[in-house]
């Protein structure tokens, strides 16, 4: 659902959402029969009298105009007898259509089971029942059915057949939302876009629109979406009192792997002294006729023998016999060692929002694992309303960028000094709730190593927690830790320290370091397999010897086009785009960390994102003309509730990012890019500063309303190549390899890290997960292509992470060699070659290749044929798994995307 909202979490077009689950509805103009313009005059009462089985005190919205496009649905389609109300909130005029090109749905009965569609979104129950259903996002204008596909949401509401897919759409937390609806009609969006000729964006989201919106009473329930363990899960059906067909008997199917089932409560607590209960369950035998009433309770109750309670070992024993009080009871303590998985996620979400984002390249950065220092700064900054991420701090900077005083400079307060973590949770628990500190230790690693570490402790409701920033989870206190510090403000006493020793620092060849790498990268996501640990191997073989020195020598040419524009102009802002130019930015770092810090910014954006701006926008200034960027406005959805506010938090989250949106300097965007939206959309909501490109792949668009202020590194292809859109067929000349969609691929879906893109921005910055927690990250490739280990998402994840460390050890090759005087630039130019042509052998599937290269982007990388494996797979997901593979067989077999696009249509058709 592209261009949908939360809400459309189905091929929903929901207001504001993004490409990803079905879950909308549409009118009933899909039934080829009756039109409500052909009523008899009896069907022109009321809605609410033609429910002939209206449940007892049964409330109905306020009558509305009927969708006079609204088919009336055929006898067959009814759940019971009578004129059923208009699917549609409201008329929306679908006459400039050769309805011929409709495809619209049909079923014998919409209210059974199998014809359930469903949109996720954050509206609550009440929301929509005020609203008396879902509205479309846009009530005027003209209705346009590939408009809303692409993106451009108008008079539509979208809605899924498959729950999985609107699931992706909903959110999870207080607001988060499922819906069941049952409802006849609604236009078919792949099968109208075939017949239309429209032959470009297949999601494979079972998507029906309904034109007009979808009346509340069309609603069967509704399912609260929550964070599970393994992504997002369902809670209970709630049953919708208004729905208008039959109640149901039971709980509706949900496949398991969705429902989220809650832990067990623990059993409760007997609180009753021993002769309590004797008595109560005596008093109860007696009623029972069993034996007869106790006698009534001496005065005073028998005391129940106690064993002592031992002596507190850190009070002194003569103070114990000379009547000193023993010591009250250990506070709670939250941290890793406590609890499972869902409970830990719980408190972290609740306790730490966003912590995942303060250290956000830990698995993919050598920098990211020993800068715990850095890691609480920007944890403490974020705190206070910045949005900033975490520096990397290298070993061998630890001594001096590692040092306590640091940590108070940013904090204030005093380090303290503990006798061990029971301590430091008394202190904790002793100021007042919501108290925040930092907690400092030292401990000896597997190998016999001295290492110091910092993490975060807060005083909660709960109790008194640890979270650590620098792994974005609750932290490990581990056993024998010395040199115990407490920092908070809250918190005070005689001592106070301000040194973490170094912890040693490396250097390895290029074995050791991808060993590290595996090593550090398995751990953190729990891969213990040895086949699955050698995948994450391969990968960084792959991309140190292919992709990482195409990305590296890419970042190298920039860097000196960079160097003199900041040269002439020393207030330039150079603003790395992620999450595709996270790759560059890494890159750059390394070539040239003092440019860096100096110039340089990386900001997490989507087309999503921006395009709430623009809506929110157009929302708060109607004479407002954006129509110079309406060409790059046109494939992404947002949803409508995000989009209120958005063009504020976009600003605060770009302002706290350093860059000078509302100046009128330079800024120069860094990304990968085709054709350069995010740079026009964002020259649209800021028009004063002077926005450049400078990409590794550029096609110019023939409507570009800047065509001179972009560039492309890898390719630059003028209007005439491509229209601004990469090319379908391999180029003969190797120099604009990367023209073709599938080498762009190789780049953006190995590269782009190991978050998923960020559909908002909320307070904390982008909204992101880990890739590993989306429902099918494997979707759009062909199953029979995905190696067995890749089929883990968690090693598929760490194959994303594993391909950015190799990026940074080539790009510190660089500047090691170039340091000692070598010649780097022709080195990695060579190198640059070497992976291109690799990268060209498979696009054109010629076999030549490397056979580990090979095997690693076929598992990885979607090709052009997306959305035909889309069709394919939803066409054999009932098959038996011996015909599935016979058809997936088949399908990789032909020889190009365009035989591939056939073969799925005449598949879906039903013609194979």
């Amino acid at each position: 659902m592209r261009g949908g909202s939360p809400q459309d979490a189905q091929p929903h077009r929901a207001p504001g959402h993004a490409p990803g689950r079905p879950s909308h509805g549409v009118p009933d103009h899909n039934t080829p029969v009756r039109r409500q313009d052909d009523r008899s005059p009896g069907h022109d009462r009321p809605a609410q009298d033609r429910l002939p089985h209206q449940r007892p005190g049964q409330d109905h919205p306020s009558d509305r105009p009927a969708d006079r496009n609204a088919p009336d649905p055929t006898p067959s389609s009814r759940p019971h007898d009578g004129q059923l109300p208009p699917v549609a909130l409201g008329h929306t005029d679908l006459s400039h259509y050769d309805q011929s090109q409709i495809a619209r749905r049909q079923v014998d009965d919409f209210t059974a089971d199998e014809n359930t569609l469903f949109r996720g979104t954050q509206q609550t129950p009440d929301e929509v029942r005020r609203a008396s259903g879902f509205a479309p996002p846009v009530q005027h204008g003209r209705a346009d059915i590939l408009k809303h596909i692409e993106g451009d949401t108008n008079r539509f509401v979208s809605t899924s057949t498959e729950i999985d897919k609107s699931l992706t759409f909903s959110s999870t937390g207080e607001h988060g939302y499922l819906y069941r609806i049952k409802a006849p009609g609604g236009i078919l969006s792949e099968r109208t876009q075939d017949r239309m000729g429209h032959e470009h964006t297949r999601y494979g989201e079972g998507e029906v629109l309904f034109a007009g919106g979808i009346d509340w009473r069309y609603v069967e329930g509704w399912h609260k979406v929550v964070q599970g363990p393994d992504g997002k899960q369902v809670g209970e059906f709630v049953p919708n009192p208004d729905f208008i067909g039959r109640e149901r008997k039971s709980e509706p199917e949900t496949p398991d792997e969705l429902k989220y089932v809650p832990p067990p409560e623990p059993p409760p607590i007997e609180m009753r002294p021993s002769w309590k209960v004797e008595e109560d369950e005596a008093r109860e035998a007696a009623e029972r006729g069993e034996v007869p009433s106790p006698e009534e309770k001496p005065a005073e109750a028998p005391q129940e023998k106690k064993p002592a309670p031992p002596l507190p070992v850190d009070v002194d024993i003569q103070a114990r016999l000379g009547g000193e009080p023993a010591r009250p009871a250990q506070p709670a303590a939250l941290h890793a060692g406590q609890g499972d998985e869902s409970s830990q996620q719980r408190v972290l979400q609740e306790r730490f929002p966003g912590i995942e984002q303060v250290n956000a390249h830990r698995l993919s950065e050598d920098g990211h694992r020993t800068n715990c220092v850095e890691a609480m700064i920007a944890d403490e900054r974020r705190y206070h309303g910045e949005q900033v991420e975490a520096r990397p701090t290298r070993p061998e900077d630890v001594p001096e960028q590692g040092r306590l005083s640091r940590v108070r400079d940013a904090l204030g307060g005093e380090w303290t000094s503990h006798k061990d973590f029971d301590s430091v949770t008394r202190a904790m628990a002793s100021t007042p709730e919501n108290s925040r500190g930092a907690l400092a230790y030292r401990f000896t690693d597997e190998e016999g190593r001295t290492q110091g570490h910092v993490v975060r402790v807060v005083n909660t409701p709960d109790g008194v927690a640890y979270a650590d920033p620098q792994t974005g989870r609750l932290a490990t206190l581990p056993d024998g830790a010395t040199d115990v510090r407490l920092l908070s403000e809250d918190y005070t006493d005689d001592t106070a320290h301000s040194h973490v020793d170094d912890d040693g620092g490396y250097g390895a060849t290029p074995e050791e370091q991808r060993d590290d790498a595996v090593d550090q990268v398995a751990d953190d996501l729990g891969i213990s397999d040895p086949e699955k640990r050698q995948a994450l191997a391969d990968t960084y073989d792959a991309a140190r010897e292919y992709t990482a020195p195409i990305v590296v020598d890419v970042a190298a040419r920039i860097h000196d086009d960079l160097e003199a524009i900041t040269a002439a102009d020393p207030d330039h802002r150079v603003v790395f785009l992620g999450r595709d130019g996270h790759s560059l930015a890494l890159a750059s770092r390394e070539l040239d960390p003092a440019f860096f810090d100096r110039h340089a910014s990386e900001v997490v954006l989507s087309r999503a994102v921006v395009e709430a701006a623009l809506r929110d926008v157009e929302r708060s200034d109607p004479d407002r003309d954006l129509s110079a960027v309406d060409e790059f406005r046109l494939h992404k959805k947002v949803a409508d509730e995000d989009v209120p506010g958005a063009y504020d938090r976009l600003s605060d989250y770009l302002d706290s990012a350093g860059v000078p949106i509302h100046g009128d300097g330079g800024i120069s965007l860094v990304d990968t890019s085709y054709k350069g939206t995010v740079q026009e959309m964002l020259t649209a909501a800021y028009p004063d500063p002077r926005f450049q490109g400078h990409y590794a792949f550029h096609g110019q668009s023939p409507g570009d309303p800047h065509p001179d202020a972009k560039k492309g590194y890898l390719v630059d292809l003028e209007p005439e190549d491509g229209g601004g859109k990469p090319l379908r067929e391999l180029p003969d000349d190797p120099g604009r390899t990367f023209a073709h969609q599938d080498a762009i691929g190789v780049i953006e879906e190995t590269l782009h890290g190991t978050m998923s893109s960020p559909r908002r921005i909320d307070e904390s910055g982008p909204v992101q997960q880990p890739q590993r927690f989306e429902p099918d990250p494997a979707a759009g490739i062909n199953p029979l292509k995905v190696a067995e280990p890749f089929q883990d998402p968690a090693v598929r994840e760490g194959a994303k992470a594993m391909s950015l460390r190799a990026v940074v050890d080539v790009a510190r090759e660089m500047a090691e060699l170039r340091a000692e005087g070598g010649a780097w630039r022709d080195e990695l130019s060579a190198r640059a070659e070497h992976g291109r042509d690799q990268v060209r052998s498979w696009v054109a599937e010629d076999g030549s290749g490397d056979p580990r290269f090979r095997e690693v982007m076929d598992s990885l990388v979607r090709r052009g044929d997306k959305g035909a494996v889309a069709e394919v797979e939803a066409a054999v997901r009932d098959l038996p798994p011996d015909e599935q593979r016979r058809v997936w067989t088949e399908f990789a077999a032909r020889p190009g995307i365009a035989e591939r696009v056939e073969y799925a249509r005449v598949l879906r058709e039903g013609k194979r």
